[in-house]
């Protein structure tokens, strides 16, 4: 049997293998960020911001000194929220992975933000992730989504930094998760580095609980009972 990909995150093979790849790249590139316009196109007042799989915390420093928010995260390794401690503790971040998030209120994120993690969620965890994020997410509130998109769902051998080879990560449209909700709207989909052969996109969703359902069309009138002579 496969172990699970949240568990090869969180016991330091995964997530502290991705930082020590990728920590730094991510540090240099989180000003250029598209979800930093896209914010402030769509939601420029956001109260409080949630990223999941914020790594060392860069792109949620931007974004707090930006449009003055709460900006929290959630990351499986260690060493990039030590990193994060360091550098940046004004930034909360807990240790985690997607859909674990039960200390977070109902509708208490303006904006949820995953970059580029949606595609280590386990497939059995997958529902839990959509599930989580609706609830914290409130009315008018932003789903970003940052990942690979491939013109078909595709599954990928995936040949970690720690040698372990059992694993693969899934490519796939994932805003049609959410979009499967009428709650939930297209704001804005672009391709932000064109020429890989799986290239990566910014999704922007709306969440609007007032105008997911159009109103009945017409009430139901029983038919009256004639009176008997």
């Amino acid at each position: 049997m496969m172990a699970k990909l949240a568990d090869w995150f969180l016991n330091g093979r995964g997530g502290d293998a991705w930082w020590d790849y990728n920590g730094t790249i991510s540090e240099q590139r989180a000003a250029e960020n598209p979800v930093v316009g896209a914010i402030a196109k769509f939601h420029p007042t956001p109260g409080r911001i949630l990223e999941v799989g914020c790594a060392g915390g860069a792109l949620l420093e931007v974004l707090a000194k930006r449009f003055g928010s709460e900006c929290v995260g959630i990351e499986p390794s260690q060493q990039a929220i030590r990193h994060a401690q360091t550098v940046r503790p004004a930034i909360s971040i807990r240790c985690g992975v997607a859909g674990e998030m039960p200390w977070l209120d109902d509708a208490s994120m303006d904006v949820v933000i995953y970059g580029g993690c949606l595609l280590w969620v386990d497939r059995s965890d997958l529902m839990a992730v959509v599930a989580a994020t609706d609830r914290i997410l409130s009315n008018q509130g932003l789903l970003c989504i940052l990942d690979m998109m491939p013109p078909e769902p595709r599954a990928v051998h995936y040949v970690s930094p720690g040698r372990r080879k059992d694993y693969h990560y899934w490519l796939m449209d994932y805003a049609q998760l959410w979009l499967a909700n009428p709650a939930y709207s297209e704001l804005d989909r672009q391709i932000y580095r064109i020429g890989s052969s799986n290239p990566s996109s910014l999704v922007v969703l709306r969440k609007d609980e007032d105008a997911a359902y159009a109103p009945f069309p017409y009430l139901y009138d029983p038919p009256k009972k004639e009176k008997v002579a």
